[in-house]
């Protein structure tokens, strides 16, 4: 993938992605008409998972397994749907994966030292992981279903930056939204305490957060949905 960082003496390092990751030059039309997570060329997992569903192998993606699937930063504030911030990640391969030794790190929009969320267990072949993060003040709104991690992270509800690290300490997926200097391609849109950014289709990865992910109401999946 191909993130874009600021000029600046305090940027961290750059990522490391997949060889032969290639930017996206030109987004698709129609970039927020409807919230999408449509998954193409796919076939059914075989584990009796309904919802478990596999992308055929992508030529230029950074990461043919995991993959940030949508971020949630409103969680209890006014107006807000939700209980808890939370991440959502999807595996996009035909095999399960092991997250021993990976990690979830969070930065705030312009930061960069990073909260980090420790993962662990597995995602199966097609199926989802849900990162739960902290609680906002309205603890009357619906909570997330089970989660598959917990961290205490209090996210923003406009924007930040998410980056899944590998057990090698390597970047697999950025999302950078809303105000984030850093990000693939381009920022995907602001949120706001009601929406979440998430991503249009599990199986295409253009490497451009803004043609990439969508802004709509949170749609929280775990490992069992």
């Amino acid at each position: 993938m191909t993130a874009v960082y600021p000029a600046s003496p305090d940027t961290p390092a750059r990522p490391t992605y997949g060889a032969g990751a290639t930017p996206f030059a030109t987004p698709p039309g129609d970039p927020v008409h409807h919230r999408k997570r449509v998954l193409a060329a796919l076939t059914v997992a075989p584990l009796g998972l309904a919802t478990a569903l596999i992308c055929a192998p992508a030529a230029t993606a950074a990461s043919d397994t995991v993959v940030i699937a949508e971020a949630y930063g409103g969680g209890g504030n006014s107006g807000a749907p939700l209980r808890s911030d939370f991440v959502e990640l999807a595996n996009r391969s035909q095999e399960q994966v092991d997250l021993t030794g990976w990690s979830l790190a969070y930065y705030s929009a312009n930061g960069t030292s990073a909260q980090t969320t420790p993962l662990s267990g597995t995602i199966a072949a097609g199926g989802r992981y849900l990162v739960k993060q902290a609680d906002g003040a309205n603890a009357a709104a619906p909570a997330l279903p089970e989660p598959d991690a917990t961290g205490r992270v209090a996210m923003s509800s406009t924007g930040a930056r998410v980056v899944l690290v590998g057990p090698s300490g390597q970047s697999v997926d950025l999302l950078g939204w809303g105000s984030a200097s850093t990000f693939e391609g381009a920022p995907a849109g602001a949120t706001s305490n009601a929406t979440s950014v998430a991503r249009r289709d599990i199986c295409v990865d253009t490497d451009n957060n803004a043609a990439d992910f969508v802004v709509g109401a949170p749609t929280p999946q775990n490992s069992t949905t």
